[in-house]
Order: structure tokens, then C-alpha cells, then sequence
């Protein structure tokens, strides 16, 4: 059975959750951040009045990836 994973929707958050958590994702997910002040991105959602989730492991250090990894297979 597959396993759901948790989702954050950052176009939801309260000013100040929003800011702590872009904070965190630039530390530990600079890749992700990067993608999500792209040009073209913004782009997108703008054009599809969309709202941005990410997986709640983005927010996660690559430590506590590979230790979640091991636990559950």
C-alpha cells in the first residue's frame, strides 16, 4: 500500500508561518526555493490562478531524509 505524504500549501499560510518556513526551505532545499522564485514558475501559477504545496520532507535536512528512509524501507 502506498503511502500518502504530507503536503504544505504555502499560498495558504499566515504571513509570518510563510516567512518562517521559506526561511527553513532556502537552508535545507535551496533547489526547491530557487524553482519556486523562478520566472516561468511564477508564470504558471499566475496563469492557472494556482496555489503552491510542497511535500513536508522538502522542509527536512538530508539527515533526517535518509534517517526516515532507513526506518520505513
Amino acid at each position: 500500500m502506498a503511502r500518502t505524504r504530507k503536503k504544505i500549501n504555502l499560498s495558504r499560510m499566515a504571513r509570518e508561518e510563510k516567512q518562517k518556513t521559506w526561511k527553513r526551505l532556502k537552508q535545507v532545499n535551496p533547489d526547491m526555493a530557487a524553482l519556486l522564485q523562478d520566472a516561468s514558475f511564477q508564470s504558471l501559477r499566475d496563469h492557472f490562478n494556482a496555489e503552491v504545496l510542497i511535500d513536508a520532507s522538502s522542509l527536512n535536512d538530508s539527515l533526517n531524509e535518509e534517517m526516515e528512509a532507513s526506518i520505513h524501507g
